[in-house]
């Protein structure tokens, strides 16, 4: 999906956050093999400049809530995009509740726009797509900061298809672990 010369040309060394709104995602896992992800990035003047990358393993719902609640409280974004989907379902309703600037992100659902519903199988794909898209006009920046590899790794090597239907699914290999890094 994404070429890894696009991402390779995406790296910078590490540099402050930026000036730009801050925004950050969050997939979420629990006590299985999965991490939960927590990634920031600023948006200035176009340009997304990801500049930390986090994660956990094996925590329950509530340590997690927690955890996504401290980084909400020291990091000063604008909007947390949290995969809410199964145990992310959790998370984001115990943070939406405090009045938490969340949104809840659920890749099976259909594409945000009615002329992209013909372009793509599901939201996740809409969103991967825009992110290639990102990559290849320039427009995001990856800090070689803590866990940037972990990112690169899985960014590099998600693959998209075509379902019955003609659209475009991102697939993943079966016997891969999750792309919790690029999920996030």
């Amino acid at each position: 999906l994404i070429p890894l010369s696009w991402i390779e040309r995406a790296l910078v060394d590490p540099q402050e956050k930026g000036q730009g709104a801050a925004y950050a995602g969050f997939d979420v896992a629990e006590m299985g093999n999965d991490y939960s992800v927590y990634i920031k990035a600023t948006l200035e003047r176009g340009l997304f400049n990801i500049y930390d990358i986090d994660f956990m393993a094996k925590l329950e719902i509530s340590p997690l809530t927690n955890w996504a609640k401290n980084k909400l409280d020291n990091d000063n974004v604008e909007k947390l995009v949290i995969d809410s989907n199964g145990v992310g379902a959790g998370v984001y309703s115990h943070l939406k509740e405090e009045g938490d600037p969340v949104i809840g992100f659920r890749g099976g659902e259909s594409p945000l726009a009615s002329s992209e519903e013909a372009k793509f199988s599901n939201l996740k794909s809409q969103a991967y797509w825009n992110l290639r898209s990102l990559f290849e006009r320039g427009e995001i920046r990856i800090q070689k900061v803590q866990n940037y590899k972990k990112l690169v790794s899985e960014l590099s090597t998600i693959k998209y298809d075509f379902d019955s239907k003609g659209k475009i699914i991102v697939k993943r290999d079966k016997d891969k672990k999750s792309p919790d890094f690029a999920d996030a």
